[in-house]
């Protein structure tokens, strides 16, 4: 087996990585441009929807959330769709995506390693939850009647794999970065993962509502008795 001869900042200690090749970019540089990027779509987004096809002007909550649609949009199909068809080359690349993610595995090494639970679930996130973010922003604006079926479903499968995401590494006992670092964890690992532990569970309780709202409404113009569970006789 080949050893690898160079250093990288990685865990678990002694991790062989043969193929990694350092970033030319500071890290601050990396994150920064990052970041930014996210800033810059979202404030273009919020500049340009400001009302539905049919002339309703959108309040702040409504742009927000088409704003963190078409941002979740990006993410997904951009920054972790490269990852998740690049898992085995990226480390020793140093176009810009490799090298954010060579940054953010400082905390969670488990990209570098090509993990088969994280690059299957991103794959997944980029390919089906990505397009869904941006047929959640046509809906909306579109008033199209799947909007909250939309929304519901792709609300819960970001959830679902954030949740997934923490709990395999608290199952590997945080192996995989400086257990706690100030910035690798706290800022990278929760830090830049924590809105999709506090934005989905909204936007889910928003659609379930309107789709419990809905079905009543359903239920009352189809004669449907609920209160015993009968179809009036009409």
């Amino acid at each position: 087996m080949t050893l690898n001869s160079t250093s990288h900042p990685y865990y678990p200690l002694g991790l062989e990585l043969p193929h990694y090749v350092p970033n030319s970019l500071p890290d601050v540089a990396v994150t920064g441009l990052t970041l930014g990027s996210f800033v810059i779509i979202f404030l273009i987004v919020w500049r340009y929807t400001e009302q539905d096809k049919f002339g309703r002007f959108l309040g702040s909550w409504e742009k927000a959330a088409l704003c963190w649609w078409a941002l979740c949009g990006c993410i997904h199909m951009v920054v972790e769709g490269y990852v998740s068809l690049n898992s085995g080359t990226f480390p020793g690349s140093n176009n810009f995506l490799a090298q954010l993610w060579k940054e953010y595995a400082k905390g969670d090494s488990r990209y570098m390693q090509a993990d088969a639970c994280i690059i299957i679930m991103e794959g997944l996130t980029a390919w089906l939850e990505g397009p869904g973010c941006f047929l959640i922003v046509w809906g909306f604006l579109n008033r199209h009647p799947m909007r909250h079926v939309l929304q519901f479903g792709v609300a819960i499968g970001q959830f679902y794999g954030t949740l997934l995401y923490f709990f395999t590494e608290i199952f590997d006992d945080f192996a995989h970065g400086p257990r706690f670092h100030p910035y690798y964890w706290w800022f990278y690992v929760f830090g830049l993962n924590s809105p999709w532990l506090v934005v989905p569970p909204i936007l889910i309780y928003q659609s379930w509502k309107e789709l419990n709202k809905a079905q009543k409404g359903l239920d009352k113009s189809t004669g449907f008795n609920i209160g015993n569970g009968k179809e009036k006789v009409r």
